[in-house]
């Protein structure tokens, strides 16, 4: 497989140069816990954004294991009396009356738990991705801690050396759920590899017959978007951000940009051309790696 890690590495190299990928920093390989990496900052950390929910989900599963939480289907407190669990939030198949502006909320100085709650919906209506169900859980799972950052930082981040990631907190001192977490790539791709090796995301998938939801159009479930019947999973975020993980054949692809993104204009540098990651990862990368 050193030959294909090879390939793909040089693969990734010169798409790197082409304009719509130039926001971003690195690309990572790796098969069998063997990582190459292309591309000018492996070592940079970046704003991971959505795949920020993908570590939130981790650890959450982690907080059922321990006990913190009751399984999947424990009501979440916070939002007592709405028939919201642990699960729906996960899943993102929770409803809502409204779809909370976080870009706002975060700019704001006030609380933005009560906000998130007034917007549930009737438990029973579909569901669809919001950023607001990966707060309220990492709120929840604040209130059941007394420190959800130690909590991540002791179940996924140090177990892999990761020590010192900057994690952007809301006005209660609690971390985003949604986004704000700050990684390398080649954090990324090590984060990717103990999950592979943990079992993760084997133990958690989608139902038979799930629809494919916006925006990456696949399947959604526990943090992850789900393609090929299960066979590929991947974490993405806006930006460039992608984690792809090929359980059968221990492959872990990973990419992030620099977005120049600013929370006071809401605004960044992203060039007009700008293309996700997951072009550069699906459509070049993966498939010289297997050629």
């Amino acid at each position: 497989m050193t030959t294909g890690l090879d390939a793909a590495t040089r693969a990734a190299a010169a798409a790197l140069d082409d304009p719509g990928f130039a926001h971003l920093l690195a690309v990572g390989v790796s098969v069998d816990g063997v990582g190459r990496f292309a591309g000018w900052a492996p070592d940079t950390p970046t704003d991971v954004f959505s795949v920020t929910k993908s570590v939130l989900a981790r650890g959450v599963l982690a907080a059922v294991e321990e006990g913190i939480f009751d399984g999947l289907d424990d009501p979440v407190t916070l939002a007592a009396g709405t028939g919201t669990t642990v699960r729906r939030l996960l899943w993102m198949s929770q409803s809502w009356s409204s779809d909370p502006d976080l870009d706002a909320l975060e700019a704001g100085a006030v609380d933005p738990l009560p906000a998130i709650v007034a917007a549930l919906g009737d438990p029973d209506a579909e569901g669809g991705y919001r950023d607001a169900s990966a707060h309220l859980l990492i709120r929840e799972l604040q209130q059941r801690t007394g420190s959800a950052r130690a909590h991540f930082d002791a179940t996924v981040l140090h177990p892999e050396g990761i020590a010192a990631a900057r994690w952007e907190t809301d006005q209660t001192g609690t971390p985003w759920g949604h986004a704000h977490l700050f990684l390398t790539v080649r954090q990324l791709v090590t984060l990717g590899e103990h999950w592979l090796r943990d079992g993760w995301p084997a133990s958690v998938q989608p139902e038979p017959g799930s629809p494919a939801i916006p925006p990456e159009a696949l399947p959604y479930a526990a943090g992850l978007w789900w393609a090929n019947d299960s066979e590929r999973v991947m974490a993405a975020g806006w930006g460039g951000q992608c984690l792809i993980l090929v359980p059968s054949g221990s492959i872990v692809l990973a990419t992030l940009g620099f977005t120049g993104w600013d929370r006071e204009s809401n605004t960044d540098t992203l060039s007009g051309n700008w293309r996700p990651g997951r072009e550069l990862l699906e459509g070049t990368v993966l498939p010289a790696l297997l050629r």
